[in-house]
């Protein structure tokens, strides 16, 4: 590594310490606004059209239609992972739709 002149080589000490500081620095701010911030305002961009339109779909579906997409999925999964998604007439469409998302 040089500095801006290209004429300094950074000691192999100083390159780890600058590294380390830069995860040290990126985990700093991820926590500072993980805690400062309302989780639910965090939310993923949706990047095309196509997950843009299935999730006003999905947003307008009624609980039980959920609840049959859900199943019709959770087929194709281990028994081991079908304990996790047990009672889904029990929660509320919030829930289903975030446990759509997931599978």
């Amino acid at each position: 590594m040089t500095n801006l002149d290209g004429n300094i080589n950074l000691s192999n000490e100083m390159k780890s310490f600058s590294m380390l500081a830069q995860e040290k620095r990126q985990i700093f701010i991820r926590k500072t606004l993980l805690q400062q911030t309302d989780t639910n305002i965090l939310c993923s961009v949706l990047v095309t059209e196509q997950k843009a339109n299935a999730l006003k779909i999905e947003n307008t579906m009624k609980k039980e239609e959920l609840i049959a997409i859900i199943n019709s999925v959770l087929v194709l999964f281990p028994e081991s992972q079908h304990a996790k998604y047990a009672n889904l007439k029990n929660k509320p469409k919030g829930i289903l739709l975030t446990v759509l998302q997931e599978i």
